[in-house]
């Protein structure tokens, strides 16, 4: 009787184990540290908190308001772009090692905190930008910018359209011409050796409908492989020396997280069996391929396609978000 009981036991907790969601933890053995920053937020309050995350473990900021968008690394700092609550509304600008520094500048949208060199840049696409803690100023308002060995590459809206002119340091390079029946809104520009990347997404103007494109060196490429599939739009990208990697959401109806590496096509799993998972921001650190953003409104991160969940457990009516990832060597 009592080896009867004991084998019950046993399959019992194979058959709870079973069970579980295919949801990861974070490895703390791990060679790397894995830094993500975000939000909890509650609409119904109109509330929001920074948020970031060490290694799965969750770090407040001082701030009890606002939000953390993106995040780099200089010589051992770590600087956070986002919105702080030392007034109302909320100040841009950006946290060094967690003290928080308000600046007249966009921290909401885009690549907002990079490095170039020895040089630190905050703020996205706007009329204002700081480096290493100093306002400048764009000659032209711009969507996007990067800067790559010193060099600036701006993305400029052409007055009147939905073209977007790219210059390098003020000077015009070329036009990005969307295609006939269709808008275009950039995602962003990078730069990687000598090639030029502006990855966005066409909105066709008959059905609304979104395809996500990108231009290499003014050469303009589709990311659908899927010609069945009514939406497919881009969120973010990265280029290093293995091409060009990018997230965004696709589908038909309901819309599925993916990843694209050089055009070749992955899903990301889901929390749930409904896709309710949006990738925002993406890191690559060697072989692996950091993705984070949300999943059923739970912060979270994919490592090569693995789901590790950042808050299991949230107060009621809240929700969580990652919106920028870095890895660093231990």
């Amino acid at each position: 009787m009592r080896f009867k009981i004991s084998l019950l036991l046993v399959i019992t907790a194979l058959s709870i184990a079973s069970c579980k969601k295919p949801v990861s933890q974070p490895d703390t053995k791990e060679e790397v540290d894995v830094y993500v920053v975000g939000n909890i937020s509650n609409a119904a309050l109109n509330k929001s908190q920074p948020m970031s995350w060490k290694n799965g473990v969750k770090t407040p900021f001082a701030e009890t308001e606002g939000d953390a968008k993106d995040i780099t690394t200089l010589n051992k700092d770590i600087y956070i772009s986002g919105t702080g609550n030392l007034t109302a509304p909320l100040p841009r600008g950006y946290w060094k090692n967690g003290s928080f520094t308000a600046a007249a500048i966009n921290t909401t949208s885009g690549r907002t905190a990079f490095t170039d060199g020895t040089d630190v840049y905050i703020g996205g696409g706007s009329d204002k930008y700081l480096k290493n803690g100093v306002s400048n100023s764009f000659t032209k308002f711009c969507r996007y910018y990067t800067v790559k060995d010193g060099h600036f590459y701006t993305l400029v809206q052409d007055a009147g359209n939905s073209k977007y002119n790219y210059y390098k340091d003020d000077v015009k390079v070329l036009t990005l011409e969307p295609n006939s029946g269709t808008g275009f809104i950039p995602e962003g520009i990078q730069v990687y050796n000598n090639d030029v990347y502006v990855v966005g997404n066409f909105i066709k103007q008959a059905d609304l409908s979104q395809e996500a494109v990108y231009w290499k060196n003014g050469v303009l490429y589709s990311s659908s492989n899927d010609p069945s599939l009514k939406e497919m739009y881009v969120r973010n990208f990265i280029v290093n020396e293995t091409g060009l990697h990018m997230v965004g959401l696709t589908g038909t109806g309901s819309m599925s997280a993916v990843y694209w590496h050089n055009n070749v096509q992955t899903k990301l799993p889901n929390l749930t069996a409904a896709p309710t998972s949006n990738p925002l921001n993406i890191f690559v650190y060697k072989n692996d391929v950091y993705i984070c953003g949300s999943t059923n409104g739970q912060a979270c991160y994919w490592k090569n396609g693995k789901l590790i969940i950042l808050n299991e457990s949230l107060p009621d009516n809240y929700v969580s978000r990652a919106n920028g990832i870095l890895v660093l060597p231990r």
